[in-house]
């Protein structure tokens, strides 16, 4: 669980510094924030790229599962 926690704040972080862009989050979450700021985007890395696309994929669906419940 302290993992968890640990890797939450540290998103919360990256969510701070890239104003709140996910994607820019989750790509500094996996390549580093500097390699994010350097290149102004998600980096041109293979991996990068298909993590931050499998993240985002599923933020969209529990964000619509969770829209659907509270409807």
């Amino acid at each position: 669980s302290e993992n968890i926690l640990g890797g939450t704040r540290y998103l919360a972080s990256l969510l701070q510094r890239f104003h709140h862009n996910t994607a820019l989050a989750v790509a500094a979450f996996n390549a580093g924030p500097g390699r994010v700021e350097k290149s102004g985007c998600v980096p041109a890395i293979r991996e990068t790229r298909q993590f931050v696309g499998r993240v985002l994929f599923y933020y969209e669906l529990f964000q619509r599962r969770s829209d659907e419940r509270n409807d």
